[in-house]
């Protein structure tokens, strides 16, 4: 995986139980829908990472700062190199 340091524009589903659920990002135009939402885990500084695949297959790790509610795309695949 390709390590990355973007800003993107997440929609995702936040619920009660705590989990947060991607379900499309963009890095400029057009939207991507999220086809797969894989693991999940918090870093030592509070951040959530998830890794999700796109309709393309590439898996892309997104990361929210819970600070300021900011989502980075942190980490890319190529088709076929991981699945989420």
């Amino acid at each position: 995986m390709r390590h990355l340091d973007e800003a993107i524009d997440v929609e995702a589903d936040f619920y009660s139980d705590g989990r947060i659920t991607p379900r499309r990002f963009r890095r400029g135009r057009p939207w991507k829908p999220v086809t797969s939402v894989g693991r999940s885990w918090r870093d030592a500084g509070g951040a959530y990472h998830v890794l999700v695949m796109d309709e393309t297959g590439r898996v892309h790790e997104l990361c929210l700062d819970p600070a300021t509610l900011t989502w980075r795309l942190v980490g890319l695949a190529d088709a076929g190199e991981g699945q989420a």
